[in-house]
């Protein structure tokens, strides 16, 4: 069982996320696709209902008038309006409902981990009732961070471009975005795991970080980019077919069934596979975040070293 309650220096951070993901991958990714198989069935129908009218509108459009004007949007709204509004609408609930299952779960999996014990290990299953009964704190979490964080974030992301022209902002910019997340990572863990309030769970996450900054800004900069290297490809594709989209349009063959067919279903499991990497993606990131909160609180909190002197005792009675 994999041991979370340990000091750890920037070398052992790194190492031990890739251990947690030998020992207890197969087991964490088995319990989370369980909680989020049916958001991403439907995430997939309406990526497809979203493709096949933006599609056929743009063939539609281009058939008519070779896309002069706004004849692509004028197709679009004139002919799918109701469906557009539901999809999008959909995509937007499905992905909200995603977020917070993976905000949640590697917190709530983690938490449950060092919970255990060797003769009574963790219960994946359970995580599903506990994220019930926590809605209610994710939500006020994650809207407290959308709206109290997230604009003090922006402020300084723009002063940060501004100093930027004056080159001292330039490293200010690079470290920004690895402090912001790590603050934001470790302040749902502190705040799931502790129970803590809002405004106590981002003190004592500003705390950590403060106190050990460059070793966890240091290995969220290298599972960044691990991480971005996992959805670079697919990525790179969707962006290609859809700047090149009115290429594919101009072709003769569109009017053929076949051939929108084919490019519906292709962008539909090209975006799928993308969510399904960077969901993946943002796992690692929590997980290698998650490891980082629990070597920070050992240092306080000496929680493995409490527990070897009181597993001796019991062993002398």
């Amino acid at each position: 069982m994999f041991l979370l309650f340990q000091k750890r220096d920037f070398s052992a951070l790194v190492s031990d996320t890739f251990t947690f993901l030998r020992l207890e991958g197969k087991n964490y990714f088995k319990h989370f696709l369980k909680l989020c198989g049916i958001p991403l069935i439907l995430m997939l129908v309406l990526i497809y209902l979203l493709a096949d009218v933006t599609i056929s509108s743009a063939v539609t459009a281009s058939h008519s008038s070779g896309f002069e004007g706004d004849a692509f949007i004028t197709t679009l709204f004139e002919n799918h309006i109701g469906l557009v509004i539901l999809a999008v609408f959909g995509a937007l609930l499905v992905a909200f409902i995603m977020g917070i299952i993976c905000y949640s779960y590697p917190v709530l999996y983690m938490k449950n981990l060092g919970l255990a014990i060797e003769t009574q290990p963790a219960d994946p299953n359970q995580i599903g009732k506990q994220m019930k009964s926590k809605l209610g704190s994710i939500l006020v979490f994650l809207l407290g961070s959308t709206f109290i964080i997230a604009p003090l974030a922006i402020l300084m992301f723009y002063i940060s471009v501004l100093l930027a022209f004056l080159i001292v902002g330039i490293p200010i910019l690079i470290l920004m975005i690895p402090t912001f997340y790590s603050i934001f990572t470790l302040a749902i863990f502190e705040y799931l795991t502790k129970n803590t309030g809002f405004f106590t769970a981002y003190g004592n996450a500003i705390r950590y970080v403060r106190y050990n900054y460059w070793t966890i800004i240091g290995n969220t900069f290298i599972f960044y980019i691990i991480t971005s290297l996992i959805t670079f490809i697919p990525s790179m594709i969707i962006q290609v077919l859809t700047l090149g989209s009115s290429a594919f349009l101009d072709l003769e063959n569109t009017e053929s069934a076949t051939f929108s067919t084919a490019l519906t279903w292709g962008i539909v499991l090209l975006y799928f596979i993308y969510i399904l990497l960077a969901t993946l993606a943002q796992n690692i990131m929590f997980i290698n975040q998650g490891i980082i909160y629990y070597s920070e609180r050992e240092k306080e909190e000496n929680f493995f070293t409490k527990s070897k002197i009181d597993s001796i005792g019991s062993n002398n009675e």
